[in-house]
């Protein structure tokens, strides 16, 4: 459970070292809790659906679908918008 006040964050990267480093950078702001994190598209739609997310640090590159076709399921789920901050390192 988050503090009140707090922006609630969901982390999607399917490599788990950077995932651990976004966790590790996001825990120390002041404002900010990590509620869950994903290593697919599916898992990241799946956990906004059943909880409460106020943002997504979102990979482009998933292993089942892209950032982009999880935002197009996130447009689909009926509740409040969620901010979604688009992480992309080239190749």
């Amino acid at each position: 459970m988050s503090v009140p006040g707090t922006i609630r964050t969901l982390i999607v990267d399917d490599d788990a070292s950077v995932c651990r480093l976004h966790v590790r950078y996001v825990e120390g702001l002041a404002g900010f809790t990590v509620v869950g994190t994903a290593a697919t598209g599916q898992e990241a739609v799946d956990f906004a659906a059943a909880n409460e997310v106020d943002l997504i640090l979102l990979d482009m590159h998933l292993p089942d679908f892209s950032g982009i076709e999880v935002l197009h399921r996130l447009r689909g789920l009926t509740r409040d918008a969620i901010d979604v901050i688009v992480v992309d390192v080239g190749e």
